[in-house]
């Protein structure tokens, strides 16, 4: 008969002694095989960290009140002063 026990414990002292060697055996084989979409995806993932902290540095640099506005913004504001007085002249 068997020792129940004993079982119970060789059984668990096999079990993580394979997952401890897959583990390491795996990890091995991991690091040697990168894949070229792996990589790829590195590198944009890179690429887009990067564009994002572009973006902020963009952000956070701000118009500050009274400061001259952009070319377009004027433009823009011109023709809807125009609009205004044209409709303030048609009533």
């Amino acid at each position: 008969m068997v020792h129940v026990p004993s079982f119970v414990i060789g059984g668990v002292f096999s079990g993580t002694a394979f997952l401890m060697i897959h583990e390491q055996v795996s990890h091995r084989s991991r690091l040697s095989q990168k894949w070229a979409v792996a990589d790829f995806a590195e590198e944009k993932w890179r690429d887009l960290k990067a564009n994002a902290r572009k973006t902020r540095d963009i952000e956070s640099k701000k118009m500050q009140p009274g400061e001259q506005l952009p070319s377009f913004q004027k433009e823009w504001n011109k023709a809807v002063g125009k609009l205004q007085h044209a409709l303030r002249r048609d009533e």
